[in-house]
């Protein structure tokens, strides 16, 4: 997909500018959308400048039987209420490894399916699932 960016509507913000198929997996390389604007992660508020930016790997739903690896270019602002501070990505959450959409799905199945069958369907560690089992859990009763 060279010179080609395409905008998905599965990582709002960022436009697809690579694909590719290694070993098995599907490897996505996401730049931030130029039009989208940043916003701050602590206040949400509009912020106009970039203070670094930096690289993050993450886990997304599985395609065609093969795992998704998002390579993400994730910006740090510079927010005139908060000082430096993440931008906000919707589907992402704070240090996650994992995509929402990709954590709501082992959490349903979880409520219906024993933990390992879960993990053969997602792709992803026991461990892994578990926690997102455990923090799932902790979300519908209300545990902080």
């Amino acid at each position: 997909m060279q010179d080609n960016n395409l905008g998905l509507p599965f990582w709002e913000g960022f436009l697809a500018s690579d694909l590719e198929r290694k070993n098995g997996a599907t490897w996505i390389t996401l730049v931030p959308d130029p039009r989208a604007p940043l916003v701050c992660s602590g206040c949400d508020s509009n912020c106009w400048q970039i203070h670094e930016t930096g690289w993050r790997v993450v886990r997304d739903m599985p395609m065609l039987g093969d795992p998704v690896w998002l390579r993400v270019r994730l910006r740090r602002v510079r927010c005139s209420e908060c000082g430096t501070r993440a931008e906000r990505v919707k589907w992402l959450d704070r240090h996650a490894r994992v995509t929402q959409r990709l954590a709501e799905f082992v959490g349903l199945w979880c409520q219906k399916l024993p933990v390992a069958h879960v993990c053969k369907l997602s792709g992803l560690h026991w461990d892994t699932v578990r926690r997102i089992e455990r923090t799932n859990l902790a979300a519908q009763i209300g545990v902080p």
